[in-house]
């Protein structure tokens, strides 16, 4: 990889300038977007358990695979550092059985090999520790039995998945990508078109028409206003440990030279934007910090069956389009719609496990024309969709349409499925996976990370929406404040604002507010809380759910009206 990138550095001639978003002429960054292929499919399925495991070591902590959350680990964050020590063994910490043991350079790949162990099959879980000297940078985990999949592209830590083979040398491979081939400088939407799963690599070229000193990228990972899931890209590196591109090798980007920076990640559905900032200091005397910027895009599509790649789902977000289409995958016999909204909007939609809005219902709202809503299995108290879901479209109280559509799973479901005026934009499974933006990597169970809760940030976002990861008996909603705004909120350990009081105080729609246990002589929660939305003395709902950690808390959960946003 180095020598690749050096020769790249050599053949590539200065970015043109265009993207940037600065008026100072020192800087110049051009940022560029490959897409690589992925894997095929679940590799235990197609072959049988592993006997070889082929990892690229990609520096970071990216978590973004097919198993079960609860099956995979990643602590730590190596970032950049290279050459590492990395040892992939049967138990934690190098323990039991060595599949692998040796140095790894940034992008280098490194077998991990049953046989190694006198085994012919790998164990049912691996670990992988990654460690500079013998300090421990980054400790993961993740299932090699084949009781979960193993996808090639499937991403844990600073790892990812490039080749397996099985006991009997069925094996498969990514594809070498052609690192002189440095994709698009994709400006504008919509860039480089991949499927979810396969590899998507960013590099970044610095130049200056006057020395510079301390380059510094920042990539906003395409969510500007929120900074938790921005990145530095890694330098790339020649035998000498400086950037391929520092010819002279003095740590500073003279004129003529050109230094190169990289990362990875994957693939996700949708339509991607993201900036990066160069900031360097010039080498004056006095320094002073100069800065350029450029923006990439890439599409992640999604084709397949959803049920197979993922499991029986949990929420469907479907968007209205008026009129009475059927474009899908499945049995004709298993879908109908009648009637036709035409182009009506807005109306009211509800999606429920029975005909007419009857049995459990999944979501009731005003939808308009063009727009997207999902509907929820735990919106019903289910972990799952039963086995049919109908949507019933109103206007006022006249039904408009009546659709039904398979969702156990004997039915393929595909994105752009079209159900009479649904359409299928979205799907996840009771883990929170799915080819959405957060697709394959679910959020992390907090209460596990780090232990019971002594504070939560929750959102006010008003309405009675319940998407969380809670056992349904655990959490309740009764009420529903709408959009009312401003409202008093009570976090109590009892209901109606009872007992110890975490946080009693007036919020705007959309403000986040902070729960903490100190404010009740605490040091964390009790069993459960309670949170009491009121205009005045009139109570608009009650909420509870379980704080002690028996059940988990992840960012984002939805309970009703207020949204976990920190803790």
């Amino acid at each position: 990889m180095v020598l690749c990138f050096a020769v790249l550095a050599a053949i590539i001639a200065p970015a043109p300038a265009g993207a940037s978003a600065s008026d100072d002429p020192e800087v110049n960054l051009e940022k560029y977007t490959r897409i690589d292929p992925g894997g095929t499919g679940d590799l235990c399925e197609t072959y049988g358990k592993p006997a070889m495991l082929t990892l690229r070591y990609l520096g970071g902590n990216e978590v973004q695979h097919h198993q079960d959350p609860g099956k995979v680990a990643a602590t730590g964050d190596p970032g950049a550092t290279q050459p590492v020590m990395i040892i992939v063994s049967e138990k934690a910490n190098g323990g039991g059985k060595v599949y692998f043991s040796g140095l790894v350079a940034l992008g280098d790949q490194f077998s991990a090999l049953a046989s190694q162990a006198g085994d012919s099959a790998l164990r049912s879980e691996i670990h992988v520790t990654v460690l500079d000297g013998a300090a421990v940078l980054q400790s993961i985990k993740f299932h090699t039995s084949c009781s979960q999949p193993l996808h090639l592209g499937d991403r844990f830590g600073s790892v990812v998945l490039v080749g397996f083979m099985d006991q009997d040398g069925g094996e498969e491979t990514l594809p070498e990508p052609d690192l002189d081939d440095i994709g698009q400088d994709a400006d504008q939407p919509t860039g480089p078109v991949g499927q979810v799963g396969d590899s998507v690599t960013w590099t970044y070229l610095v130049t200056a028409t006057d020395t510079v000193t301390q380059p510094v990228i920042t990539d906003d990972s395409g969510t500007p206003g929120d900074p938790s899931d921005d990145f530095t890209p890694n330098p790339v590196t020649g035998v000498n440990g400086f950037n391929v591109g520092d010819e002279n090798e003095d740590n500073a980007i003279n004129p003529g030279e050109e230094w190169v920076f990289t990362y990875s990640s994957t693939v996700r559905i949708g339509q991607h934007s993201s900036l990066a900032v160069l900031v360097a200091q010039t080498a004056a005397s006095l320094p002073q910090p100069v800065t350029d910027s450029d923006p990439s895009h890439h599409l992640g599509q999604f084709q397949g069956d959803l049920c197979e790649t993922y499991g029986k789902p949990a929420m469907l977000t479907l968007r209205y389009l008026g009129g009475n289409e059927l474009q899908h995958h499945q049995d004709p016999g298993k879908v109908a719609a009648t009637g036709d909204p035409g182009a009506t909007g807005p109306v009211t939609i509800i999606v429920s496990e029975k005909a007419n809005g009857g049995g459990k219902v999944y979501f009731s709202d005003l939808v308009a024309l063009g727009d997207q809503f999902s509907a929820l299995a735990s919106a019903a108290g289910d972990s799952t969709f039963r086995s049919e879901i109908h949507v019933t479209v109103l206007d006022g109280a006249a039904v408009l349409q009546s659709i039904k559509f398979h969702t156990s799973c004997s039915q393929p479901l595909h994105l752009g499925d079209r159900f009479g005026s649904v359409e299928l934009v979205d799907f996840g499974d009771k883990d929170g996976r799915g080819p959405n933006q957060d697709a394959l990597q679910p959020a992390a169970d907090l209460c596990e990370t780090y232990g019971k809760p002594g504070s939560l940030d929750l959102q006010y976002v008003g309405n009675n929406v319940l998407a969380h990861n809670q056992d349904p008996k655990k959490v309740s909603a009764t009420g529903d404040p709408g959009d009312v705004s401003p409202v008093r909120i009570k976090v109590s350990e009892k209901s109606g604002g009872a007992g110890k009081v975490y946080f009693d105080g007036t919020v705007l729609l959309g403000d986040t507010f902070t729960a903490a246990a100190a404010n009740a002589g605490d040091s964390s929660f009790r069993s459960e809380s309670h949170v009491t939305v009121l205009q005045g003395a009139t109570v608009l709902q009650a909420i509870r759910f379980h704080t002690s950690c028996s059940q988990p808390l992840r960012v984002d959960d939805r309970f009703a009206s207020v949204v976990l946003k920190g803790f």
